[in-house]
């Protein structure tokens, strides 16, 4: 996929391959600001702590703060419309100051349903040489994808063409089903950059179907930072980038994007 750039660096832990990566979005318009810290992002949340910890942040040029007085976890209830303006309503000031020095958890929990949309940048498309598709190619990352992003990416023992592709990915946060198009943004929370890992030789020259290939524990890091649309600037034109192994391998954008964000409405009746 164009548009990012994977920074995974390879490390073995007790003899499993694995691999760390970098990855970042932000809006055309801030495009050079290559050396831009997390810092100045205007808000967002992250999860800090264990796997599957709930303490959660939100920075407002203030530092990070800890929102686990108010929710518990970046998850569920906390991600609908009501949940959002319980947050909002909350001065960062008046909250306690995060630890610094915890793990970056995925920066949503809870996740029961990992849709992924394949072939969906026409570069990418173009790249590999395929027909760019008349309908949404979906398919299922398994919840145990998702880990933190800077977390290790386990990689299966039979293992031979491993790939990444920075992706972004949005999190829905008010039910969706039968979604029209027009009204697809209303139940998206926010959006994340997503790591998009796949064992292509699994994916494309075993028989069967995309998910064994993409569903390995650990092929969807995610994060850090939950940002919502009033924040993110223009989702169809957000710079993307990813890095190996301090390599720079994605520059894209989401201006090529095939089918756009509101592509949350032909999920809605998939699922």
């Amino acid at each position: 996929m164009a548009g990012g750039s994977r920074s995974l660096a390879a490390l073995v832990k007790g003899g499993a391959p694995s691999y760390r990566y970098v990855a970042a979005a932000r809006p055309r318009r801030q495009a050079r600001q290559e050396t831009q810290r997390d810092d100045d992002h205007e808000a967002g949340a992250v999860r800090r702590g264990g796997r599957g910890a709930s303490r959660v942040d939100r920075r407002r040029g203030q530092g990070a703060r800890d929102l686990s007085g108010v929710i518990p976890d970046v998850a569920g209830a906390a991600l609908t419309s009501a949940g959002l303006k319980r947050i909002r309503d909350h001065d960062p000031a008046s909250l306690p100051l995060a630890p610094e020095g915890a793990r970056l958890g995925a920066c949503v929990g809870g996740v029961r349903n990992f849709i992924g949309v394949g072939l969906n940048f026409a570069d990418h498309a173009a790249e590999t040489g395929l027909r760019v598709p008349r309908e949404p190619i979906l398919f299922n990352k398994a919840p145990n994808c998702i880990v933190g992003p800077e977390d290790d990416v386990i990689l299966p023992k039979t293992h031979e063409k491993v790939d990444w592709e920075v992706e972004i990915a949005f999190v829905i946060g008010d039910r969706a089903q039968n979604v029209a198009e027009e009204d697809a943004l209303s139940h998206i929370a926010g959006v994340c950059v997503c790591n998009d890992v796949t064992e292509r030789h699994f994916q494309t020259e075993r028989s069967g179907q995309w998910t064994k290939g993409k569903g390995c524990p650990t092929f969807g890091p995610l994060g850090p930072w939950l940002v919502t649309l009033d924040e993110a600037g223009d989702l169809d034109n957000l710079d993307m980038w990813l890095d190996l192994n301090g390599r720079r391998m994605q520059n894209g954008s989401t201006s090529t994007m095939i089918f756009r964000i509101r592509i949350c409405s032909a999920t809605s009746r998939a699922s």
